[in-house]
Order: structure tokens, then C-alpha cells, then sequence
């Protein structure tokens, strides 16, 4: 998983003592495979989540996703209830209602000039689901610019739900 975003991200969090895990779905990138449909990239990130809960030893992870893979998350969560947070990161395709029944600390990171989200909408929607959206001044949505901040803003939301 070579995206600059992700990098960045695995990055801070291990910097942070978070333990992280990246991985790309079948027949992209690198992976071996086919491209497949939604059910096979929530099988895909099914079996990421287990091989870093067995890996780590961790009880609960949390997820984050970069772009089109937001619904992914979003699935997986319905299936693994125990996950400790969502974090969207320039998030596209997500049903805005579905973020309400969550249940979960939920983040998304946006580029104040990313013109693929809609911004006002999912501001409303992660507030109303009591998370926290953080919109980095200047950035793109691929922040090719103040990359950095996405990092950090993931950190300080890892950060909150740590216990003790």
C-alpha cells in the first residue's frame, strides 16, 4: 500500500506506539488476485483485521480508510461491532446516513480543496454520530500539501481512544 496518505498515516501511528497494518485489496497494486466487488474487498479487509488482532494481540482496532474504501469500513464495523473507531480520510461513496447507527468514535480528515466530498453534508452527519471532522486548510484531497497534518490529526484521535 504505497499511497502517500496511507504512508503517512501507518507512519505517525507507529511513531505514536500504534501498531499498524496496510494492505491493498486483491488485484490492486501489487496484490495478487483479481479485482473484485464489494464482497470480496469486505473479505479482504475481514482477513486484515484478523491478521493484525492475532499479530498484536490487541482487542479492538480501529479502521481507517482512504477514498472509495470508506463503505468497506463501514461493512466491516457491522460485522465486527467491537471495532474501536472508523477514521475516513478524504472519504468517497459513504452513505452519510449510515454513520449515525454506528455506535463508535468515528473521524474524517478531509482537504479543505477537495471538491469530491461533500463537505457541509458530512460534517453534519459524523457530528450528529458524535465524532469529530477535521478539515486540513490548503490541502487536496490527496494533501499534497500539509501530508503532515493528516498524520497528526489521526494521532490525536488514536490518542483519545486509548484507555487510561
Amino acid at each position: 500500500m504505497d499511497h502517500s496518505v496511507l504512508a503517512e498515516l501507518a507512519w505517525a501511528a507507529s511513531r505514536a506506539s500504534f501498531p499498524t497494518l496496510r494492505f491493498n485489496f486483491r488485484g490492486v497494486g501489487a496484490s495478487q488476485g483479481e479485482r473484485g466487488d464489494e464482497s470480496q474487498r469486505l473479505a479482504d479487509a475481514e482477513a486484515a483485521l484478523r491478521l493484525l488482532e492475532e499479530n498484536t494481540g490487541v482487542a479492538s482496532a480501529a479502521i481507517a480508510s482512504f477514498g472509495a474504501s470508506a463503505p468497506t469500513i463501514v461493512a466491516l464495523h457491522k460485522l465486527h461491532p467491537g471495532i474501536a473507531g472508523l477514521c475516513f480520510i478524504s472519504p468517497e461513496a459513504l452513505e452519510l446516513a449510515e454513520l449515525a447507527r454506528a455506535g463508535t468514535p468515528l473521524l474524517a480528515v478531509i482537504g479543505e480543496n477537495d471538491a469530491k466530498v461533500p463537505q457541509a453534508a458530512l460534517a453534519a452527519a459524523i457530528q450528529d454520530a458524535g465524532g469529530r471532522m477535521e478539515i486540513i486548510p490548503s490541502a487536496d484531497v490527496n494533501f499534497q500539501s500539509k501530508l503532515p497534518d493528516v498524520g497528526r490529526s489521526v494521532v490525536r484521535w488514536l490518542s483519545r481512544l486509548r484507555p487510561g
